[in-house]
Formats: structure tokens, sequence, C-alpha cells
């Protein structure tokens, strides 16, 4: 058996940061049940950030895509294409300009 690395420490407000985005992504799946790409139909099983994760954007559902695994790596092995399918955003870009 490998040498198994010690688990990373996290701190409280961290700890509640991801139990919000836990609650919030479940509501957004159960909500969202099919993939958002185009003409897919699997179920979506996994959530894109629009915008990154960074600060708020983490549990703001404007922000969210549900996708199923296959498409989500489509949307990070494709940043330029999803853009324009807008399954992305640019992080700095304000609503009114996408």
């Amino acid at each position: 058996m490998g040498s198994r690395l010690p688990m990373r420490h996290v701190s409280s407000k961290q700890r509640a940061r991801l139990e919000e985005y836990y609650r919030v992504r479940g509501e957004y799946l159960e909500k969202n049940p099919v993939c958002q790409y185009p003409d897919c139909g699997r179920r979506s099983t996994e959530i894109h950030h629009r915008r990154g994760r960074h600060g708020k954007l983490l549990c703001d559902a404007e922000n969210f895509v549900g996708l199923c695994g296959n498409h989500h790596r489509f949307a990070h092995d494709n940043p330029i294409t999803a853009r324009k399918m807008g399954l992305s955003e640019h992080r700095n870009a304000k609503k009114e300009d996408v």
C-alpha cells in the first residue's frame, strides 16, 4: 500500500462555505436535472461555474450551469467554444456585457 498524505485541516469558515455550496448545488441540480449542453439529454451531475468559483461566485446559482460529466470536461477543455456557447463567461465580465 502506498503512503498516504495527511488530511488537510479545513477552517470553520471554509467548512461553512462548503456546506452552503453543497446545499445550493443540490437544490440547483434538483431543479435542473438535465444537462444544459445543447441536445444532450443526460442527467446533470456536475456544476460548472460560468465565471469561476472565487469568493461569492462559489454559491451564486446564477453562476451555475448543470452539466453531465462529459460536457463539464468539454467546457474546461474547450474554453473558447464554451464561451461562445454561453457555458462560460470571462470572470471579470459584467452581467450587461454578456
